[in-house]
């Protein structure tokens, strides 16, 4: 054959098989699973690449899948996995890579993944950006400014979310939190970009210290629920907000069977739900019915579990006409005491929770589980005062015991109240009691009709045809301006600052001593705030103020009127039942020899503002006692001075009549 016809053949040959087309191998992709969220320099970073591999090509091979993490222009970690045959991407490889400590630690790290055959025919790609720890903080800084320049103040929730981050931050780097920083990214993310889809956990800005608390809500989705119940737990540790473990499963299944939402409120540090949580229930009630219109005009139902009784039983008494029921759930009380008969013994013991039943005969009663003795003889004073039933109504995993919630209990023919504070039954409101620390009654009979002891002002709103004490009611007329204890005006204790927005007000004034020991005593209060209330206390130092420069807020004044400028200015407006000078303390009015300053005797007094708007002023000069995890100043009557040693008795406590006196 010549060499022209060889030629021509394989021109001939060679056209037959580029026209053809060849058979193409199926298609196969590469995945990601189970990746570590973030990179950690030093520390191990875990993934498992997979494949969507064909059938046909389970056996094709060999291939190698090569991973690379780079930061900027660095490589930090590298490898090669071989692999004899295609297949055993469905099963997965294992990586493990220890990223190298690099230069720039906030820059995103590139995860770089490339399996190929030896000719690099068959190429698969994936790349992924991850964040470091740092990166991660950048970024929420970052969303932070962002919030703050679109809305100035911060709503709740992305504050909340932005707090539960700064939280696990302080636990370390951990894989657990970074994921977590990560969720609260996206969270911040969604928000920016205006995505409010609705969860369970929500946030208020409680007044008092301005702190941001979360509450849950448990809807019942598209039904109408027929109560709404409001869940005080018990949690055996101290609680932070990126840590906060919600009710089991099968209570919530069981409420929404029955027809409830349920509302969870965060108790913060109060464990024994005795302090600020008590009147946090209100706000957080508030803001939930802001949040879910639905729930505004649904009956109120208060559940307790563990101390979280105490809690539910200190708020029924309180606002007895606010609640439609109450239940328990292996409930606890505080174990009750016999006190002295001195007057501020006798007002301590109306605190005690428990001691007024028959506040309760108009609300339904459930029980749940074991309780503790206190528990069981507080359900057997309900029936003596005569409550119709107070019986167990079964598990809290059952619907029966969420059902009886919704019952309403029968309307006793009498409505018996023991009056400790001004307070509004309804229409019905007492605004003075005699005298102060001796406990009020009130009996309203069928008709309406009142009968009164102790009370010295009461007002029905509208004004009805009833008797009070046997004449035809009369609209007392407004009340004077003076500073009494009467509704609306500051009422005692010590610890009722907490009751509405406070500031803590530092005195700079007298000696460096007396500086240094008023800074303590602010940080030592500060702190135990913090601890009790996880809020940030308000504190700015007396030079920077004027005394009416903070409208609405009640002051803790630290210090006394000659090392506290505010202070001062507030006493050359008022009487003061103290008088303090360079060397002793004395209780006006008392027979009692004057304190000597330089016994350190800890010292506190509430007293009212002398605008007579409402406002109070708490003196701290030196720290009482207070429960390491409770509500600073708790327990405190109007009037408190120590005794030498910590463990001595109170030289001084008095508890001031309606007057101040």
């Amino acid at each position: 054959m010549s060499h022209r016809l060889a030629g021509w053949l394989l021109l001939v040959i060679s056209g037959f098989f580029t026209s053809v087309p060849l058979v193409a191998a199926e298609p196969w992709s590469l995945q990601l699973a189970d990746a570590d969220a973030v990179v950690r320099h030093g520390q191990i970073w875990r993934c498992r690449l997979t494949g969507d591999i064909p059938t046909t090509r389970f056996d094709q091979g060999p291939y190698v899948a090569q991973v690379a993490l780079t930061q900027g222009e660095e490589t930090i970690a590298t490898q090669e996995y071989p692999l004899a045959r295609l297949g055993q991407l469905i099963a997965g490889i294992d990586v493990v890579l220890v990223p190298a400590t690099a230069a720039v630690g906030e820059a995103t790290v590139l995860l770089t993944v490339t399996v190929s055959d030896p000719s690099r025919r068959d190429l698969q790609f994936l790349t992924r950006a991850l964040p470091t720890p740092l990166s991660l903080q950048r970024g929420l800084e970052q969303r932070q400014r962002q919030l703050k320049k679109e809305a100035g103040d911060l709503d709740p929730l992305p504050a909340l979310w932005l707090e539960q981050a700064g939280e696990l931050m302080l636990g370390g780097s951990t894989l657990a939190t970074c994921h977590q920083l990560a969720l609260i990214t996206d969270q911040l993310d969604r928000w920016l970009a205006n995505e409010r889809t609705p969860t369970a956990t929500r946030a208020w800005r409680d007044p008092s210290d301005g702190s941001i608390q979360p509450f849950r809500l448990h809807p019942l989705g598209d039904d109408i629920p027929s109560t709404l119940v409001v869940m005080l737990a018990e949690r055996g540790r101290v609680l932070q907000k990126s840590s906060w473990p919600t009710l089991p499963e099968a209570w919530l299944a069981a409420a929404r069977s029955a027809g409830c939402a349920v509302m969870e409120v965060y108790p913060a540090g109060d464990e024994a739900w005795d302090g600020v949580a008590l009147p946090r229930v209100w706000g957080a009630l508030a803001a939930a019915r802001v949040a879910e219109p639905r729930l505004r005009n649904l009956p109120l139902a208060l559940v307790g579990s563990g101390r979280g009784a105490a809690g539910v039983v200190a708020l029924s008494e309180g606002q007895p006409l606010a609640v439609r029921a109450l239940g328990v759930i292996d409930g606890q009380l505080p174990p009750s005491s016999a006190l002295p008969v001195e007057a501020h013994e006798r007002w301590r013991a109306l605190q005690r929770v428990g001691e007024r039943p028959a506040h309760l005969l108009a609300s339904a009663v459930a029980l749940s589980g074991t309780h503790s003795p206190e528990l069981l003889a507080w359900s057997q004073r309900l029936t003596l005062a005569g409550h119709p039933q107070v019986a167990d109504a079964g598990p809290a995993t059952g619907v029966e015991f969420w059902r009886a919630l919704t019952r309403a209990a029968p309307q006793p023919a009498r409505r018996e109240w023991v009056v400790l504070s001004p307070l509004a039954l309804g229409p019905l409101q007492v605004e003075q009691l005699t005298d102060w620390g001796v406990a009020g009654s009130l009996t309203q009979d069928e008709q309406g009709n009142l009968r009164t002891f102790g009370i010295a002002r009461l007002r029905l709103t509208p004004p009805a045809a009833v008797l009070v004490d046997g004449k035809v009611y009369r609209d007392p007329g407004k009340l004077p301006r003076t500073p009494r204890k009467i509704l609306g005006q500051a009422t005692g204790p010590v610890s009722a600052y907490a009751q509405g927005p406070f500031t803590v007000v530092i005195g700079s004034g007298e000696s460096a001593a007396a500086q240094a020991d008023n800074r303590a005593l602010a940080q030592a209060f500060a702190s135990a705030w913090a601890v009790h209330a996880q809020g940030r206390v308000r504190v700015i130092v007396d030079s920077a103020v004027g005394e009416d420069a903070l409208p609405g807020q009640h002051l803790v004044l630290i210090g006394n009127p000659r090392s506290n400028l505010v202070l001062a200015r507030l006493a050359a407006r008022t009487t003061l039942p103290v008088q303090w000078d360079a060397r002793t303390v004395t209780v006006t009015g008392s027979n009692q020899t004057p304190f000597l300053r330089s016994d350190r005797r800890p010292f506190a007094l509430a007293w009212p503002h002398p605008a007579a708007d409402g406002r109070m002023l708490v003196i701290l000069d030196g720290r009482p006692a207070w429960r390491a995890t409770g509500l600073p100043l708790a327990g405190l009557p109007d009037l408190f001075i120590g005794g030498m040693r910590s463990e001595d008795p109170p030289a001084v406590e008095r508890t001031f009549g309606n007057d101040w006196r």
